[in-house]
């Protein structure tokens, strides 16, 4: 009988920690997704728009992993800046009267160049057409977050801050001599004289070829920001660029002198501007921790801003445009977190075809490229779905290589100037760990059934007739790819042969050429979708795939994980992660190489810019 007892006061107890857990959980939950309470716009609200916040073209599922994380320590997750509603929140604060300033927040962005450049766009319409003012404050900005602050009205620095403007550069990581003393070689097939993606994994050094054409794109981002700063600041380009070469680094006193800054001054000054222009008391500003802003002044996030702007206008009425976006590395298969799984983006595709109610589609494209196979799978879907609708390809910062591929055969195609695309190449890239198997001291037997059933072996090397049949791939991929884009293009093979050969262009550069229509941001080509589809001005945005929701996120966090085990520890911070970044991005691109042929068609660098 007490052993009865005993069992049932356990079980009692169990089920009472579950309860308490399913509710701690569900506490924790809430907080990780978000702000209690539905989204208000207070009347005399600031718009905020924070740089340092986590940029993304696409609006994806939150990491299980990350949401487990975030439910343990009962932290909000880090916020999210989707370009779009970043874009669109710029575009309704200008002519909604809630709304009577933007802030601009952030040191060290982690929007890329192109996401900043389409920003700038859409701060410069807001101050023309509303007339309203827009802030900037920094404390000790790159030059990539002064780019996009010199877009305000009134740009203020901190008096202990420093700029940073000395230009942009351009780091590549090479494992070519780590590997060589490993033991670790790579046997390595390319078509295209500037297809350099493998060097990074056979040379301690750029290519002539390869440094040719990192340099002339560093050069035209490096062009079309200073024109940008120039205009904003009223200078000439010139004398921007004179700062740069005379001052890379210098005090917030003499950035004002530069005519870099309009005010020296601490962020509670800037509170003092944004307490006039709300109506709200200046003891508010004199109460506030140091560098945030009192909730006595009114203000919104973005992503605050867009939801009640959403639960306002509802699901919205007319025509469908869809709105996908494929951003991240290219790979084979379902697999589709923070990358473009091609099994899974041409099922959207798919579907979308086969929809009566999409009228239109706009294909953000947003990757360096990856595996050829999916690459093709891809391109297929998206020039089946342009026969018989609209699809205009809006790119991002990369659309290189095989995110150019897939771009290819679109009714339009807009880029920004700093657009980084073209790569028309293609590569094979196939471990050789003879030298590690004889260092170690393993050693392997083989039996085949036919001539060239043990040349593909990676502990041995592959042999010269294997190489042979893998370089014959690679050439027919490369001609495959050039077709491709002579058919999507509109181009003569031969014209495209000539500006091909892996060669990567900036967005400015591909338009006289043919590769791009348009220089022009996301905005303009979900303008330019409805156009050619007819539409009118009555149509509405649809991004598809759809958004998990927050039961499928759950499910999702205890299913066998799907990201390599490098991103836990990109998460972390300090010196020795920052040391260790760049040497896990390569790795973590490298694991995405998962073509089933070993056949590439990926950007030939991976460039790390300020």
């Amino acid at each position: 009988m007490k052993t009865f007892f005993q069992v049932i006061l356990a079980n009692l107890v169990t089920i009472a920690l579950v309860v308490l857990g399913v509710i701690l959980l569900g506490g924790g939950l809430l907080a990780a997704l978000g702000p209690r309470g539905g989204p208000t716009v207070a009347a005399r609200t600031v718009l905020v728009v924070n740089l340092d916040d986590l940029w993304s073209d696409r609006r994806d599922e939150v990491e299980p992993r990350e949401l487990l994380g975030a439910i343990a320590a009962s932290q909000a997750l880090e916020q999210r800046v989707v370009l779009r509603d970043a874009l669109d929140a710029v575009r309704q604060a200008a002519t909604d009267d809630r709304v009577v300033a933007i802030v601009m927040l952030g040191d060290r962005p982690k929007a890329s160049l192109t996401q900043l450049s389409e920003l700038r766009r859409a701060i410069g319409d807001f101050r023309t057409t509303s007339r309203k003012p827009v802030y900037a404050f920094f404390d000790n900005p790159g030059p990539t977050a002064y780019y996009a602050g010199s877009a305000a009205s009134a740009v203020t620095m901190s008096p202990g801050g420093a700029l940073e403007f000395g230009g942009l550069d351009g780091t590549m990581l090479f494992l070519g001599g780590a590997l060589e003393k490993l033991g670790i070689k790579m046997d390595v097939v390319r078509v295209g004289r500037f297809k350099s993606a493998v060097e990074q994994f056979t040379r301690t050094d750029m290519s002539p070829e390869s440094r040719a054409q990192v340099q002339e794109y560093l050069g035209d981002q490096w062009r079309m920001m200073t024109e940008d700063i120039a205009t904003s600041r009223s200078l000439s380009r010139e004398r921007v660029q004179a700062i740069a070469d005379s001052f890379p680094l210098t005090d917030a006193d003499t950035a004002r002198t530069l005519s870099l800054v309009d005010r020296v001054a601490h962020f509670d000054s800037v509170l003092v501007d944004l307490a006039k222009i709300t109506g709200t008391s200046s003891d508010a500003v004199r109460a506030t921790s140091v560098g945030t802003i009192p909730a006595e002044i009114p203000h919104v996030t973005v992503e605050g801003y867009m939801a009640a702007a959403r639960a306002r206008s509802g699901a919205g009425t007319g025509a469908e445009v869809a709105l996908v976006v494929a951003e991240g590395s290219i790979v084979d298969g379902w697999n589709d977190v923070n990358q473009v799984a091609g099994d899974a983006l041409a099922r959207t595709l798919r579907d979308l075809r086969r929809s009566d109610d999409v009228r239109a589609v706009v294909l953000r494209v947003n990757s360096p490229g990856g595996s050829a196979t999916a690459s093709e799978t891809i391109e297929r879907e998206v020039a089946l779905l342009a026969r018989s609708r609209p699809v205009v390809v809006s790119m991002g910062e990369y659309a290189a290589s095989g995110g150019y591929y897939i771009a290819a055969p679109a009714t339009r195609i807009f880029a920004d100037r700093s657009t980084l695309t073209g790569s028309i190449g293609i590569f094979g890239l196939v471990p050789n760990l003879s030298g590690l198997s004889q260092k170690l001291g393993v050693s392997t037997d083989t039996l085949g059934t036919a001539a060239y059933a043990t040349q593909f072996n990676v502990l041995r090397g592959l042999t010269p007739g294997a190489l042979a049949i893998l370089q014959r791939q690679v050439d027919r991929g490369y001609e495959l790819f050039l077709k491709r884009v002579s058919e999507g293009r509109k181009l003569s093979l031969d014209s495209v042969r000539t500006i091909a050969e892996g060669r990567v262009w900036s967005g400015e550069d591909a338009k006289p050429i043919g590769l791009v229509d348009e220089i022009g941001g996301l905005p303009a080509a979900i303008a330019a979708a409805a156009r050619l589809a007819k539409l009118g001005g009555d149509y509405r945005v649809v991004e598809y795939p759809r958004v998990k929701s927050t039961r499928e996120l759950f499910s999702d966090a205890f299913s066998p994980a799907r990201d390599a085990p490098m991103s836990q520890l990109r998460a972390r911070s300090g010196p020795l992660a920052g040391l260790a970044a760049p040497l896990l991005r390569e790795f973590d691109a490298a694991l995405s190489l998962n073509d089933p042929r070993q056949l590439y068609t990926r950007l030939p660098f991976t460039l790390s810019t300020p």
